[in-house]
């Protein structure tokens, strides 16, 4: 991007414990040989010049306060931003349309938003370079994004104090994401990066969040039940996964999924749609319930609540 410096992260260093929370450094040169950028299955994101970018709404945590993305909402655990991996969309099945989007219009950033009171403010940015495909890729272009380098502020900036042109487009009305030119980008990223990056603060807040929460439901993500922090290591089971058929609302309105693997069948309580059934780890299996009450469901069946 012209006019602008960034620092590029090198993944073909060592792998160390600031680059991953909970990281079994052990296990970095197979790690290293079979999932982490630019192996495949991992590809170059092809990209304009001067760089685009999309502004992207999440969550943050109510327990804490850095703006990290909502760990303890309850049925709705969140995993995107995933700064521990560098990755959006690998875990999660967040913002697909945002994600197909950078890739068919070549956008190189995604400038991160949440709220701060009544207010929204912006937290960081993915410099974006490399993609994979997700398991619902064959049927509605599901796909996994990668950074080389990660920014987040410790003072997130208000939209109000941005300076133009990003100002005015990040104060245009828009609910999840928004697409930004190449000057609103670098205004927006310029300010980013006038504050130094806080990225390990963020790690360290995420993992004490995961621990307050594991120590009071047995889990680190409750709707996951999943007990680890989220790696590279967890990943290997993500990125194995073969394409799913047909397609699959992001989305259930009466807030619960079945597992279809006949041999679990198991009923999910959670907002947004897993890539994975939490109780047999199956990759793409859970389908909407459409009717609770007829499948005789009440209360919160996974037998752990959320810490809010």
């Amino acid at each position: 991007m012209t006019g602008t410096q960034l620092h590029l992260f090198d993944w073909t260093t060592p792998v160390t414990e600031d680059l991953q929370v909970g990281f079994d450094a052990s296990d970095a040169s197979n790690l290293r040989s079979s999932l982490i950028p630019p192996t495949a299955p991992w590809g170059a994101l092809e990209v304009d010049t001067p760089a685009t970018g999309y502004l992207s709404v999440y969550l943050s945590e109510d327990l804490s306060k850095l703006p990290i993305r909502a760990i303890t909402k309850p049925n709705d655990n969140k995993s995107d931003p995933n700064i521990e991996t560098r990755t959006y969309g690998l875990f999660s099945t967040c913002e697909r349309g945002m994600r197909a989007g950078i890739v068919n219009n070549r956008a190189q950033f995604i400038i991160f938003l949440c709220k701060k009171g009544k207010e929204r403010v912006v937290s960081g940015f993915y410099h974006l370079a490399w993609k994979t495909e997700g398991i619902w890729h064959a049927a509605k272009r599901d796909y996994a994004l990668a950074a080389d380098y990660v920014h987040f502020v410790a003072e997130p900036i208000r939209v109000s104090d941005l300076p133009e042109p990003g100002k005015s487009a990040a104060e245009r009305k828009f609910r999840l994401s928004k697409r930004v030119d190449a000057v609103e980008t670098q205004a927006i990223v310029t300010a980013l990066q006038s504050q130094p990056n806080a990225l390990e603060d963020y790690l360290s807040e995420i993992d004490r969040v995961e621990r307050f929460q594991a120590f009071h439901s047995g889990y680190r993500y409750v709707s996951w039940k999943q007990e680890r922090p989220f790696s590279w290591e967890m990943a290997r089971q993500y990125l194995a996964a073969s394409n799913t058929q047909g397609e699959v609302p992001n989305q259930s309105p009466s807030g619960f999924w079945q597992c279809a693997d006949p041999d679990c069948g198991q009923f999910v309580n959670n907002k947004s749609l897993l890539r994975s059934c939490p109780f047999c780890n199956g990759m793409g299996t859970l389908r909407v319930v459409a009717n609770p009450d007829g499948a005789g469901l009440s209360g919160e069946i996974n037998g752990t609540q959320n810490i809010h």
